[in-house]
């Protein structure tokens, strides 16, 4: 009986050792993340990576950028981004702003940055699928150079305007008195005009880059377009406006009830025009539109309503 329990422990033993020692031997000598840095501007390497197994190499992208991101086979052919591993030899990242070349040889993936304009450092993953679980490759793509404006399109007169009321005041005063009464109004104490360029909702890119371009200016009781120097699109600005101390004396009947209302009146011009910018590296021209909407207070008009 001893001797049947002590063949079957070590036949057990000698089982199990050869199942865990399977297991690790078909696992790749690579980390779980292998991390690189690359400049923005013709930056390459290359990463070892196992082909063992492999079954999936994917270039990790948001949903939105998806459209931007192609994968080839060897023949040169685009093909489906699920494909599998065997499939895939190059994957190429290509859009206005940014281009990324994968390639795959072998055990080996060389990375290519072919250009990045914007002014901060781009990551983006590679995803190596295997069965036993996911390995990537993290690329830090720098700086390179940026997008130079080259022209800029807008229409020479302002496109439209229009006035509205703002109520920014109402107060009600009772004078019991048999002599008339003043109180005193500040009409433009919390009023300032404001220019905001914005640009259109495929655009919203350009809300990073000053511009130096003409908006619409209110003064001398009318509007034009002038250029105020640098300005942020997506950023509200507020240029000149009304004396803000401006106070008008309201007389108040003898023995009444009443409501005082100020109202002040907003002028609105608005301008759109496009820029053109171009990516050097690529040789790629990029339009962006935008809207300019200004604000101006250019009068009020005070009420005095009698009470019952």
């Amino acid at each position: 009986m001893k001797r049947t329990l002590l063949t079957c422990t070590i036949f057990a033993a000698t089982a199990l050792c050869s199942c865990n020692s399977d297991i690790f031997v078909d696992r790749p000598d690579i980390p779980e993340t292998t991390t690189v840095s690359i400049e923005g501007d013709g930056g390459e390497c290359t990463v070892d990576i196992s082909s063992k197994e492999l079954e999936r190499l994917v270039l990790d992208i948001t949903s939105d950028h998806s459209r931007f991101c192609s994968y080839y086979n060897h023949a040169g052919e685009i093909i489906d981004r699920n494909a599998p591993a065997a499939d895939v030899s190059r994957i190429v990242y290509d859009d206005d702003f940014e281009q990324l070349v994968v390639e795959r040889r072998g055990n080996k993936l060389d990375i290519h940055s072919v250009c990045n304009t914007s002014d901060h450092d781009i990551v983006r993953e590679i995803r190596l699928e295997y069965p036993y679980g996911n390995r990537y490759v993290r690329i830090n793509i720098g700086p390179g150079e940026p997008l130079v404006l080259e022209d800029v399109a807008c229409p020479e007169e302002l496109t439209d305007m229009s006035n509205s009321r703002k109520t920014v005041s109402r107060i009600t005063v009772n004078n019991e008195s048999p002599l008339p009464t003043t109180t005193v109004e500040w009409p433009y104490l919390n009023e300032v005009p404001t220019l905001l360029i914005e640009p259109h909702y495929t655009d919203k890119w350009i809300e990073d880059k000053p511009l130096s371009i003409p908006v619409p200016v209110y003064g001398n009781g009318e509007w034009r377009l002038a250029d105020m120097g640098e300005m942020l699109p997506g950023h509200k600005y507020h240029i000149g406006g009304p004396d803000r101390h401006t106070q008008v004396e309201i007389t108040i009947p003898a023995e009444s009830h009443v409501t005082v209302t100020t109202d002040v009146i907003y002028s609105t011009a608005t301008t759109s025009g496009s820029l053109l910018f171009l990516n050097r590296i690529l040789d790629r021209p990029i339009i962006a539109e935008y809207n300019v909407t200004s604000t101006y207070p250019t009068g009020y008009d005070i009420r005095i309503d009698e009470l019952p």
